[in-house]
């Protein structure tokens, strides 16, 4: 991945690819310091492996491309070790359906340029430096337009009352959320199964969002190849309930925003929590 003047802040037109550039960046800002300094997002592109997986999950952004794979080691050295053939691919180490479900992946894409594309978009709402406020531009969504969709006391999808959806009754007709569709960008999928967080513009002013879900989510545990014994789990997570997973996603991403310097709003409709035993 390459990536301007904001290396270090001091060497305009500064370029780094890979694996160098992350020790790069390593070397001048310390382990995870660059993320502190400067606005950071890792893309992976093909495979991270061994310190090259580390330096990107030390990275609060990454963006994986769908047939990358994020490991430590490969499945071929592992099935060596195990003395058998327990892993068929590495997408069942690292791959997008295991790195973006457990969170270390913020988004998912087809290709390199629709990851490129995404930076561009999240650096749209970023100041240009960590003394500077947020990029406030002219807004083409008045802030005094209605907002169609209304919350149910029965479970809906969050992301209706944030972007809006086709009205149910109306055909051809859109029934407008808080922000416009155009307007609101997902950066983590899913912020554990119970809440989604993303990015937003109201009245030409960037803020990041979190809102939570209310449905019943079915969470999938694949089973452990490694395991003889393992079998693949389905549970049910009730909606507007914080687990440990989706708790420690949501502050994650709380922790993303005030590092990026964005402005926070959350729809708190959460009803309890579950400490489980993690």
């Amino acid at each position: 991945m390459q990536h301007g003047d904001i290396i270090n802040g001091r060497t305009p037109g500064c370029v780094v690819p890979g694996l160098p550039g992350l020790l790069y960046m390593v070397a001048v800002h310390g382990v995870g310091g660059a993320d502190e300094g400067v606005v950071v997002w890792r893309q992976v592109t093909c495979r991270a492996i061994g310190i090259g997986a580390y330096l990107v999950r030390l990275g609060q952004r990454v963006i994986q491309v769908d047939n990358s794979h994020i490991i430590l080691t490969g499945a071929g050295a592992l099935n060596k070790v195990l003395g058998r053939e327990v892993y068929t691919s590495n997408n069942q180490l690292g791959g997008v359906q295991i790195m973006h479900n457990n969170g270390v992946t913020h988004t998912t894409v087809p290709d390199d340029f629709e990851g490129v594309f995404t930076i561009l978009q999240w650096l749209s709402y970023m100041p240009k430096d960590k003394l500077s406020p947020v990029p406030v531009i002219s807004p083409t969504d008045p802030v005094d337009r209605e907002i169609d969709f209304t919350p149910t006391k029965t479970p809906y999808d969050p992301r209706w009352m944030l972007a809006g959806r086709p009205h149910p009754t109306v055909k051809g007709a859109w029934q407008s959320g808080f922000f416009r569709p155009r307007l609101l960008h997902g950066n983590h999928g899913l912020v554990g199964a119970d809440g989604g967080g993303g990015q937003g513009s109201l009245g030409g002013i960037p803020l990041g969002v979190i809102a939570v879900e209310t449905r019943t989510v079915n969470l999938t545990i694949p089973a452990d190849p490694a395991n003889l014994d393992s079998e693949a789990k389905f549970l049910q997570q009730a909606g507007q309930v914080w687990f440990p997973d989706s708790a420690f996603k949501t502050a994650q991403t709380i922790c993303d925003f005030n590092r990026e310097r964005l402005p926070l709003m959350v729809f708190a409709n959460w009803r309890g929590f579950s400490g489980g035993m993690k």
